[in-house]
């Protein structure tokens, strides 16, 4: 088995930097691009993963929204 290296100290430092960054970025795409209303209303049901919670879907219920769906979180 060869060796694995640790990730760097400097990735888990600035990951919450990074979070918060990548958050901010995701709420500009999905309010500055326009999308193809190709949903026509049908419904979607957005599960979030395992010991999470509806906040986690948000960025994809409003994505989904835009493209003329009906989102529902769990």
């Amino acid at each position: 088995m060869e060796n694995i290296k640790r990730p760097s100290l400097l990735l888990y430092f600035t990951e919450g930097v990074r979070a918060l960054i990548d958050y901010f970025r995701g709420l500009f795409f999905v309010w500055a691009y326009s999308f193809p209303k190709i949903g026509q209303g049908q419904p979607v049901l957005a599960l979030p993963g395992l010991l999470c919670t509806d906040f986690t879907t948000q960025f994809l219920r409003r994505f989904i929204n835009k493209l003329g769906f009906t989102t529902y979180g769990w």
